[in-house]
């Protein structure tokens, strides 16, 4: 069957589930991964045909699409920062907002590592709700010499983070921690705690693409709404006790809960506090220092 005709299946049949640039990026996507073609290979050969195993592979992903299933999810795998990382249904799909997460939390460490006040190398890092381990591999990336732990409440996500470490082949100590539990089970002292916690609400659920609500982890994702903070005062409770002095707080946040949380911040004691927005226009992160 002629690639350039299965094209057009699927843009007519996804035509009511996805904007038309969504369906044309899902089929690059496919096509590179099931016939190693690049997007526009088939302006260049628009006669290209492929065979029936190939054929049937792009059908059944033209249903998985059709009842909503990210193409991330589709393919089992998601870009991360240039990596690739893969995926399960216990894992979100890492955003580029997340990109900057990183991005910002590694200019800090930069910051850190070349201070002459610091004290205490190597650098101790700790990602809470690791999900893909996509935040805590790339920190490990980028300072090979530093102590990156990690932590999840779901051993399925767990143990796809540990495949993408092994892929990347960085050095991260996994581990399965309830953030909200009484005790953590590590005494270690960190110079940067990051972390992407559940924060959407749970009232934000239905304005929400199915494909979103209905796929993704919805304990990664969600947070009632009558305590919206939960996770975010956990995490800074136990930075508090386990930051070195100056050392730094990275969340990705509900651009909803800017305020409260910068102000349950200030009340906690942490300095230094500073949100920032996404490349969007929209807040999305916070940082914040123990003195």
């Amino acid at each position: 069957m002629l690639l350039k005709d299965i094209e057009q299946i699927f843009l007519k049949e996804l035509s009511d589930v996805m904007p038309l640039e969504e369906i044309k990026t899902a089929f690059a996507w496919l096509m590179e991964d099931y016939c190693g073609l690049a997007r526009f290979a088939l302006v260049m050969d628009p006669g290209y045909t492929v065979d029936k195993p190939t054929e049937t592979l792009f059908f059944n992903a033209l249903n998985q699409l059709k009842e909503g299933e990210p193409i991330q999810y589709v393919l089992g795998y998601a870009s991360f920062l240039g990596d690739v990382y893969d995926l399960n249904r216990a894992t979100l799909i890492p955003r580029p907002e997340t990109e900057e997460l990183v991005e910002w939390a590694a200019l800090f460490l930069n910051e850190l590592g070349a201070a002459e006040s610091m004290q205490h190398p190597p650098l101790h890092i700790l990602d809470v709700g690791t999900g893909s381990g996509c935040i805590a591999t790339q920190l490990a990336k980028k300072f090979p010499e530093s102590v990156v732990k990690a932590i999840d409440y779901s051993p399925e996500a767990l143990q796809m983070a540990r495949v993408n470490a092994d892929k990347l082949e960085v050095h991260v100590d996994f581990l399965q921690e309830d953030v909200l539990g009484e005790h953590w089970k590590h005494q270690t002292k960190y110079h940067l705690i990051v972390s992407n916690p559940p924060y959407v609400l749970e009232s934000e659920a239905e304005s929400m693409a199915t494909r979103v609500k209905e796929y993704e982890p919805y304990a990664a994702l969600f947070v009632s709404d009558e305590d919206p903070l939960v996770f975010y005062r956990a995490i800074a409770l136990f930075a508090k006790q386990h930051l070195y002095p100056g050392g730094g707080l990275y969340f990705e946040i509900n651009a909803l809960k800017e305020a409260p949380l910068l102000y349950l911040l200030k009340e906690m004691g942490f300095t230094g506090i500073e949100s920032r927005a996404d490349f969007r226009g929209k807040a999305r992160f916070i940082r914040a220092q123990i003195p």
